[in-house]
């Protein structure tokens, strides 16, 4: 599952196009006519300053910055559900639009499959930040995704100790070769010069 880790530059340029195209609104805030949340709007940084602010990208846009990418509905789709599973929601946050955008780039970019199931570094990033939701995405300090880096350093210091494992058993195979060759080679030479020496004696 290493291919699908994130990298820090891959994360601020996810972040950089959830706020480009990101809504906020007021949780704990007013209620409208309806006795609904109030309204979605693009609030100054300040504003309600006493009130919990919340950042989202709605779905219909998500879908269409999602469709830029080149990958056809049904490959979307498949992307949405490893995301958001049985989710019908009518907005994204920041964590949720992160982890679709990386895997549309995995698959559109890198060819990767999509996988069955978000990978383990994913899940590990999302319980992290998925705390910080409820914080202005605006705001906050940007992650610096010690237990993340962590986990995809250990993976990948487990992949480089598997790999140094095959190439050692590889240059085994390749001395044993080499024997069996020499071996061969040997018993070859053999009987050419016996079948030499027999057919000087007939003559």
């Amino acid at each position: 599952e290493i291919e699908f880790a994130m990298s820090q530059e891959e994360i601020l340029n996810y972040q950089s196009t959830f706020l480009d195209h990101s809504l906020q609104y007021v949780k704990g805030g007013g209620k409208d006519d309806n006795g609904d949340e109030q309204s979605p709007t693009r609030s100054p940084l300040g504003q309600h300053s006493q009130k919990q602010k919340q950042s989202f990208i709605p779905v219909n846009k998500a879908v269409t910055i999602f469709s830029n990418s080149g990958l056809g509905r049904e490959t979307l789709g498949r992307i949405w559900d490893v995301v958001l599973p049985h989710s019908k929601a009518a907005k994204l946050d920041e964590v949720d639009f992160t982890l679709m955008m990386h895997l549309i780039v995995c698959s559109s970019r890198k060819g990767l499959d999509v996988p069955k199931r978000l990978p383990r570094s994913l899940r590990i990033w999302r319980e992290e930040h998925k705390l910080d939701v409820d914080t202005d995405s605006t705001n906050r300090h940007r992650h610096t995704l010690p237990e993340y880096e962590q986990t995809v350093k250990s993976s990948m210091e487990k992949r480089m100790q598997t790999m140094e494992q095959e190439i050692e058993s590889l240059k085994k195979l390749v001395l044993s070769l080499q024997k069996e060759i020499r071996f061969l080679k040997g018993n070859a030479e053999s009987s050419i010069r016996k079948s030499d020496v027999g057919g000087s004696l007939v003559g």
